[in-house]
């Protein structure tokens, strides 16, 4: 699971955010992974890394800091998972090292896409100019990829985008509001402390309609844990271990910003969390 918040903005000035990105990612605790770096095998590319047997090497959000491509993926809550299908770390991989832009990627993954289990994809590109947001999912048969406003803010879950569950929904209605509060630069520590409220919220959006039909039998414990937009349920030693925020200014100057908790989380109530920062400066120019 995971969630992810977007705010975008492609007529910003210099010192205003032309992209916020707000995500958190959900996973059972004993996944191993790497937190956020430049890969050194290829450096262009920023974020965490899949490290459990047989999945190694993928990511869940990564960012090509040449080009500016931001890959985010979320999986969908389902009740029956195929241990057969492909790992779909990969999918955000090949976004960030391929020269297609966000639609025309997402095109692609039509072709295919039966060979994973269910997901939604939201990439974006061209930040440094006109940034297009795109979403898709395999979680509706060959649905057609959605290029969305290059002004607005979005809210993606574990759901279909149409159908948000309701952390998302209140999730991106708060992100709105903060930007309203702090759109430039100057109020950079605002905002992020803003950002961090949202994500780490543990208020529980419970009965959730949406969530029931998707997640029904879950256990009810299960089910509540899940309607926080901050994940912690103990009992299935899963829950929230990232929050990652990425900014982006009108004059595509930006910072990339890390916290996850550091492995083994032996006590998840108490965890130790690592924060690591990446300044960005994007190129224009830049190809892939």
């Amino acid at each position: 699971m995971c969630i992810l918040f977007v705010s975008v903005n492609a007529k910003a000035k210099k010192d205003e955010y032309k992209l916020v990105l707000a995500s958190n990612r959900d996973e059972f605790y004993n996944r191993s992974s790497l937190p956020a770096h430049r890969w050194e095998d290829q450096p262009h590319i920023l974020g965490g890394m899949d490290m459990e047997p047989g999945r190694e090497g993928g990511t869940w959000l990564g960012m090509n800091v040449q080009s500016g491509k931001i890959g985010v993926l979320l999986n969908i809550t389902s009740k029956t998972m195929s241990a057969d299908k492909r790992g779909r770390g990969s999918i955000v991989i090949n976004f960030l090292n391929t020269s297609e832009d966000s639609l025309s990627y997402s095109n692609s993954l039509l072709q295919g896409a039966d060979q994973y289990n269910p997901f939604n994809m939201v990439s974006i590109s061209n930040i440094e100019s006109d940034p297009n947001v795109t979403y898709f999912t395999n979680n509706a048969p060959q649905e057609a990829p959605k290029n969305l406003s290059t002004i607005g803010t979005y809210g993606f879950g574990n759901s279909v985008y149409e159908k948000p569950y309701l952390k998302v929904k209140n999730g991106r209605n708060d992100l709105e509001k903060l930007m309203q509060e702090f759109p430039t630069s100057d109020q950079e520590s605002k905002l992020i402390t803003g950002l961090l409220e949202i994500l780490k919220s543990t208020e529980r959006h419970y009965a959730d309609p949406q969530l029931k039909i998707q997640a029904g039998s879950f256990p009810d414990e299960f089910m509540k844990g899940l309607s926080s937009r901050y994940v912690h349920i103990p009992s299935a030693k899963y829950g929230t271990r990232t929050h990652t925020i990425i900014l982006v200014t009108g004059d595509n100057q930006g910072s990339f910003h890390e916290w996850t908790m550091e492995e083994p989380i032996t006590n998840s109530n108490q965890p130790n969390w690592k924060y690591s920062k990446f300044n960005i400066s994007l190129n224009s120019h830049a190809k892939i």
